[in-house]
């Protein structure tokens, strides 16, 4: 939209590493985001104790801890990087700016919807539904919230969405390749 992708293609990149650097920024972002909402959490629970005076539950002790924030982090990173490679996919094939956010929201209903779909399931569900895209991080996610041992779901979710987040950026890499995709008006 502003006009820079000419620009970028005349320099000495190559086409995937252009593609490459977009979706690097967007999962930097992602990263950012995530270790920001941790730190918000975190922050948030103790400074909500603190003003009224009462003890945090024994249950969100458990889920404060490191050990628990380390694996919010360790199923958070690549679920944003995998939502971060869906987006730059659906980006490419859009004209503008405008365009592109229309081409995303279906992916953020999707996660909206699999993250209400999750939230009335036990975290003790089968290993395979920790495999399904978007659905098996928020499983994971409600595992360590929750406290529960699922260790075969949990390594199932980072697995799955490392697998599912270059699944996604080698068809952005193969477009970027593509002229008509760049050059669309």
């Amino acid at each position: 939209e502003r006009g820079t992708i000419t620009t970028l293609l005349v320099s000495q990149l190559s086409r995937a590493e252009i593609a490459l650097g977009k979706v690097l920024t967007t999962v930097t972002m992602a990263i950012l985001s995530v270790v920001l909402n941790l730190v918000s959490l975190v922050l948030g629970m103790l400074l909500l104790a603190r003003a009224t005076g009462e003890e945090l539950p024994t249950g969100l002790l458990d889920v404060l801890s490191v050990s628990s924030i380390l694996e919010l982090l360790v199923v958070l990173l690549p679920f944003g990087c995998m939502v971060s490679a869906g987006i730059v996919l659906l980006g490419t094939f859009a004209r503008n700016s405008k365009e592109g956010n229309l081409y995303v929201l279906p992916l953020f209903f999707l996660v909206m919807a699999l993250g209400m779909a999750s939230s009335g399931m036990d975290a003790s569900v089968g290993v395979g539904l920790y495999a399904v895209p978007f659905m098996g991080p928020l499983l994971a996610i409600k595992q360590v919230i929750l406290s529960t041992d699922h260790v075969a779901g949990f390594v199932v979710a980072v697995l799955s969405s490392l697998v599912y987040t270059v699944m996604l950026i080698w068809p952005a890499v193969r477009l970027y390749q593509r002229e008509e995709v760049l050059f669309r008006m």
